[in-house]
């Protein structure tokens, strides 16, 4: 929705100009200001591409046929949630969104499984407080043989700095194989 629209006729566009676009982008580190200019000695101007109206038929692509057939699979899952929450008495706006499925793979005799959950949260006029948390569970099954991986990542931030600390656990039949926890800082490359 956000890369292109068709406007009908006789609507309008409204332009608005912002210097954050939470939770899409991540928060500047401290608060600023911006200024457009809209004179004889600063033309502004908003250029919109125009497709013509009477743009030619595109051919259809056509594709060569897929060189290994796909397995017959069968998916269950559950509707995802999408869920913003506000806090008034702190300030806090918080985005949870979560989905999970299981797909069977019938000729492998394998079931895969996904769950991911995210939530992201932002204290208003704290921009520093803003950070990402996000849990993955993945998992390959078949009789008597069990594999999982489940891996979590949280991002925050300093003024100068982006913070990830990162988990990871893998498990063979129930028993631990690997585990990791690890974090990693990256600057902040402010233009």
């Amino acid at each position: 929705g956000s890369i292109s629209h068709v406007f009908a006729t006789g609507h309008r566009v409204r332009l608005s100009i912002a210097g954050a676009d939470w939770p899409l982008a991540w928060p500047a580190p401290r608060p600023f200001s911006l200024t457009l200019y809209h004179d004889a000695e600063h033309p502004t101007q908003l250029i919109l591409p125009v497709i013509p109206s009477r743009q030619p038929e595109l051919p259809r692509p056509i594709f060569d046929p897929a060189e290994v057939p796909s397995p017959p699979a069968r998916l269950e899952g559950q509707a995802g949630s999408f869920g913003v929450y506000r806090d008034m008495a702190n300030g806090t706006t918080r985005l949870e969104t979560s989905s999970a499925f299981r797909t069977y793979l019938e000729e492998r005799n394998l079931i895969m499984s996904e769950s991911n959950r995210k939530i992201l949260s932002l204290q208003e006029g704290q921009p520093l407080s803003c950070q990402a948390v996000m849990t993955r569970q993945l998992g390959l099954e078949r009789p008597g043989w069990k594999v999982g991986v489940d891996s979590s990542l949280k991002l925050r931030c300093t003024q100068t700095t982006f913070v990830v600390e990162i988990e990871l656990v893998a498990q063979h039949n129930g028993e631990l194989v690997f585990e990791r926890k690890w974090q990693e800082e990256f600057p902040r490359l402010l233009g």
